[in-house]
């Protein structure tokens, strides 16, 4: 059927953007053994794997464009699909980014992780020269830093009106 054939094409390519995410992990946790692993490399293993893959000239490109749009037209079928290929790896990181930011509560963590997702996915959505200010954003490395580093602000910052 033609909800098989999405949720296929969909499994398949968030897989492979899981795998990436999985193997960097890995090495981040073999790296830095029992401490905590810097904010900067969790949001780096988890962002760039999908700007890498979904910014390609191949048709990454056109399939983490039809993800974008999913996120804000979203569809039952694309959201259940989503949610599913998504849940256990957004876990996983979660668990990780709470090891290093022990302060901030699961549900803290959960939004500013999604408020970053969201910024990952308006990069994605991005023309490669798109112009802010007077640069170009043709690097796909820059792109990722900028990314990384508006993440790590983030996360890191003190909520303005933090409750008690």
């Amino acid at each position: 059927s033609k909800d098989d054939l999405i949720e296929e094409v969909f499994r398949r390519r968030i897989e492979q953007v899981n795998q990436v995410r999985l193997s960097e992990l890995s090495n981040l946790r073999a790296r830095f053994g029992d401490s905590q692993i810097p904010v900067a490399d969790l949001l780096r293993a988890f962002l760039s794997p999908v700007l890498r893959i979904g910014r390609a000239r191949d048709r990454g490109n056109n399939f983490f464009r039809l993800v974008a749009r999913a996120h804000a037209e979203p569809s039952e079928l694309v959201q259940r699909v989503l949610y599913s290929q998504l849940k256990e790896i957004v876990q996983i990181f979660l668990s990780e980014l709470h090891r290093s930011l022990p302060h901030l509560t699961q549900n803290e963590l959960s939004l500013r992780l999604a408020f970053t997702a969201g910024a990952m996915v308006q990069a994605v959505l991005m023309p490669m020269n798109m112009v802010f200010g007077k640069e170009l954003i043709t690097d796909e490395e820059k792109l990722v830093d900028q990314l990384v580093a508006f993440g790590v602000g983030g996360m890191m910052s003190e909520c303005p009106r933090k409750q008690k």
